[in-house]
């Protein structure tokens, strides 16, 4: 979410408030849904995605594109809000993980 605040106001101008409460609201909306459908979900299924997510592999990350995203890191180093209502919120204003070429999101 904060890649999205950071590029919003170049994109949309002075209109990007209402854009991202609506990313925003898509993003809870989604959220729920899958909560809804889900939440009788068994262990099984959990770990064969699991299982499944584990053979895939990120793709390396070019030095242009690391470039672009130098003036992001900076953004994303600065704290976001401070008030939680769920679950999802807390999740959207947990800091952001400097990016690096490694990552791999399952040691994570």
């Amino acid at each position: 979410m904060r890649l999205i605040e950071f590029y919003f106001p170049s994109i949309f101008g002075a209109n990007y408030r209402t854009h991202l409460k609506n990313i925003r609201n898509l993003c809870l909306d989604l959220v729920k849904e899958y909560e809804l459908k889900f939440k009788s979900s068994d262990e099984n299924s959990i770990h064969s995605n699991s299982s499944l997510a584990s053979q895939l592999k990120m793709p390396d990350n070019s030095s242009k594109q690391d470039e672009r995203l130098l003036s992001y890191d900076l953004f994303a180093s600065f704290d976001g809000p401070t008030h939680v209502k769920s679950e999802y919120d807390a999740y959207l204003e947990e800091k952001v993980l400097r990016r690096i070429k490694d990552f791999d999101i399952l040691v994570w």
